[in-house]
């Protein structure tokens, strides 16, 4: 009786080594997925961060505008007069087109939220 407990328990360690092994295997996995996403990461920071240097270079105010008196004939550019200004005023609207009422549905801006049936 106590030989068959012992190889019971035996088999029973040698079933958790192994699936302890296995766990071990899927945590380095998961650990090597993790180191290069952040590789990635790091990757798209630094070229977010050289994108951004490019940019404060290229909107630079003097570049532009030793651009511009460069190509002065090209642009034709001149200052702002003041009629050249506008206001929301003077922005139309964008049409409201409204959904037919026989699909339940309300039309325009209330067309789009979710929830809202007519009655």
């Amino acid at each position: 009786m106590s030989r068959v407990v012992n190889l019971i328990l035996i088999l029973l360690v040698v079933l958790g080594v192994g699936y302890v092994y296995q766990i071990k295997g899927e945590a380095e996995e998961a650990s090597d997925r993790a180191a290069a996403l952040q590789g990635q990461i790091d990757e798209v920071r630094q070229t977010i961060e050289i994108l951004q240097a490019e940019w404060s270079h290229l909107s630079r105010p003097d570049r532009i505008q030793t651009l511009v008196e460069r190509y002065e004939q090209q642009l034709q550019l001149g200052p702002m007069e003041v009629y050249q200004f506008s206001t929301l005023d003077d922005v139309p609207l964008r049409p409201i087109e409204l959904d037919p009422l026989s699909r339940g549905a309300l039309g325009g801006v209330a067309a789009g939220q979710p929830g809202v049936l007519a009655q």
